[in-house]
């Protein structure tokens, strides 16, 4: 699992493709916990993990490591 960190508060864009140009599906809040489902890829000098919400799975993209840590409950 990973939680979301380091946005100041604006929360993390987690994208329907790795790539900063991919559109934007839902957005992570800071604090957030979700589950690791693919990755890495690398795209925009960046490596980004595909991640689902924990409580609902259709809640998934893509997202960079730049803004993600691991969590252990």
């Amino acid at each position: 699992m990973v939680e979301v960190f380091g946005t100041q508060g604006e929360g993390l864009r987690i994208r329907e493709s790795p790539g900063l140009e991919a559109p934007i599906l839902i957005l992570g809040l800071e604090s957030e916990v979700f589950e690791i489902v693919e990755g890495p890829l690398s795209a925009d000098g960046l490596s980004w993990w595909r991640i689902a919400n924990l409580y609902d799975p259709a809640e998934a993209g893509w997202a960079a490591d730049s803004f993600l840590r691991s969590f252990e409950p």
